[in-house]
This record gives structure tokens, C-alpha cells and sequence, in this order.
């Protein structure tokens, strides 16, 4: 994964919620933001750019919920 601050050839925006009484971060590519809306999480804006792909010279980004409150988490 290669990260941008403005988009570029081929790049897609990755979106940020927020929500205040958890303090949980969510990032996703669906713009509408999943349930995030449903469950107390505010829109702020684009987070970064990447490519869709992996592509040579670039490492993959993976999100998955865990934990108690099934909060997602995301590695590379």
C-alpha cells in the first residue's frame, strides 16, 4: 500500500469516522460510511488515497473487527 494525500492515476479515497464517546477511528473506502452513521460515528472527511491493488512495491492493508465492542483494526 502506498499512501497519498491527493488522489492520483488509479488511487481511491479512504474515508475516516469518528466517534466522540468511544474515541474509535473508522477508515473505509465506502463513502457513506458502512453503519458507521447508525452507530454514533461522524464523517471526516478523506483520510489518504491508495491503490485498490496491490501492487509491486506495495504492501497490503487488512481490517477486521475484535474485541468486546467488536471495534475494527487495521495493519499492514
Amino acid at each position: 500500500m502506498l499512501r497519498f494525500n491527493a488522489a492520483g492515476p488509479d488511487t481511491q479515497p479512504v474515508y475516516r469516522w469518528y466517534n466522540a464517546e468511544s474515541g474509535d477511528h473508522l477508515f473505509t473506502l465506502d463513502p457513506t460510511g458502512e453503519l458507521a452513521p447508525g452507530s454514533g460515528y461522524v464523517a471526516e472527511g478523506i483520510a489518504w488515497y491508495m491503490y485498490p491493488n496491490n501492487l509491486p512495491g506495495t504492501v497490503a492493508l487488512y481490517r477486521w473487527a475484535a474485541g468486546e465492542r467488536n471495534r475494527p483494526t487495521a495493519t499492514v
